[in-house]
């Protein structure tokens, strides 16, 4: 018997020789003040005419990757901790670093393992996904999403599917119950906040049985284009496709992209609306980039169909509103009878004595016309931003940004917000 026990113990530490261990984190400390000026409208819903306050947090994802040959095992925990005492002022709180009651939290975020074979990877769990229908949505914690997912790669062709019938939501979905009404439309209902639910909670906050989403990303990268076609198919609510186009120069860069949306089934959008889901979002990019400067136009229309649900509103909620058009307070250009337009300028300077420094500049404008579904009222939205960014090191960063919009939404008509967020990546 002892002999068996030493066999094993040689065993056991022979096979640890050959498992590698790599910590992995990405975490940040996130400062926040917001200056919200009010109008008519807003003043008699909010009870005041201005809201000031200032919050902070720290938090993230840790984790341990662990892998034998072609196999591999990831778990990460995500967090929220408050540095600033909840105010009893809902309005004065950041929503969008906590949890769906204000409060700070953890959770595993990711637990999944997956084997590779040749260009192949197969994994289950949960995981999360950047893109522009199925995304991280990050803002201290990510969106997060349990299931099986494939991937393909080679030089050229990229191939990404990924089922999945439960999600938690990321930290920023939870400004949905406190700040406005179209958010479950591009973030979810944001009561999932950390916690793993039923895609129909997510989207409706109503416990409804559904069979999953499946999210088909393919792409190919050629010489002088690209072509993606992304695909999500939600059980019993919708599909929605995506097709974007790159044709490319040394220095110029051409995009153009479209997405589609119709209802799938007709127990819960069709029931709860009385309308099914019809959208179309038309989007198209110009950038020119030399070294480390770039600067880009954007521009989105998103007709009206006023037989459809919202007169044709997109609904995107796991993707942070999935057009290209968004700002740090802003991305209106999925909602209904809306053009959208972006210029946006920024370049790294390279000081021999300092770290490396981008900044950026934008202007954005939303034109919502009165079609758009919610108010029959138009809103003619505008935000502009600066943002300067510092690298230290490859792992750590810190940046700056201000942000000015006037007519955010139909109650607010100034907001100022400043933000300071400092960033270790491991």
């Amino acid at each position: 018997m002892k002999q068996l026990f030493l066999l094993f113990c040689a065993f056991f530490m022979a096979y640890a020789q050959e498992v590698n261990f790599t910590p992995h984190g990405d975490l940040s400390l996130f400062t926040a003040n917001y200056d919200k000026t009010y109008n008519e409208l807003g003043e008699l819903v909010k009870q005041t005419d201005r809201v000031r306050y200032y919050d902070s947090a720290v938090g993230g994802d840790v984790g341990i990757a662990s892998s034998y040959l072609d196999t591999s095992l990831y778990v990460g925990l995500y967090f929220s901790q408050r540095l600033k005492k909840r105010n009893s002022d809902t309005l004065k709180n950041e929503a969008t670093l906590y949890d769906e009651d204000l409060n700070s939290l953890h959770y595993i975020g990711e637990a999944y393992i997956q084997q590779k074979y040749n260009n192949h990877k197969f994994s289950i769990g949960r995981q999360t996904k950047q893109s522009q229908l199925l995304d991280a949505n990050h803002r201290i914690t990510k969106n997060s999403f349990e299931g099986l997912r494939y991937k393909y790669q080679e030089d050229k062709l990229d191939i990404d599917i990924f089922y999945f019938d439960k999600v938690a939501s990321s930290t920023i979905s939870n400004s949905v119950p406190f700040n406005h009404r179209y958010g479950f439309l591009g973030y979810g209902m944001g009561y999932n906040v950390g916690k793993f639910t039923d895609i129909s909670k997510h989207i409706l906050n109503e416990d409804l049985s559904t069979n999953g989403a499946i999210h088909a990303d393919i792409k190919y990268k050629a010489e002088y284009y690209d072509i993606e076609l992304e695909n999500l198919y939600v059980d019993n609510f919708f599909n929605t496709t995506s097709l974007n186009t790159t044709l490319k120069t040394e220095n110029v860069f051409f995009k153009l992209g479209t997405i589609y949306q119709t209802s799938v089934g007709k127990d819960y959008v069709e029931k709860k609306f009385s309308k099914e889901l019809k959208s179309n979002l038309y989007q198209g990019e110009l950038k020119y980039q030399k070294n480390d400067f770039v600067a880009l136009y954007r521009a989105s229309i998103t007709p009206a169909n006023t037989d459809a649900v919202y007169n044709g509103t997109l609904f995107s909620p796991f993707s942070n509103k999935a057009a290209w058009i968004k700002g740090f307070n802003t991305a209106h250009a999925f909602i209904a009878d809306t053009v959208a337009q972006q210029v946006l300028v920024y370049n790294t300077f390279r000081p021999n004595a300092l770290p490396p420094t981008t900044v950026a500049l934008s202007y954005i404008r939303y034109d919502i016309g009165d079609k758009n579904g919610d108010v029959n009222y138009p809103l003619d939205t505008r935000e502009k931003f600066v943002q300067i960014k510092g690298y230290f090191s490859k792992n750590l960063s810190a940046k700056l940004i201000y942000s000015l919009v006037d007519n955010a939404d139909l109650l607010t008509s100034k907001t100022k917000n400043t933000r300071f967020i400092c960033e270790y990546v491991f």
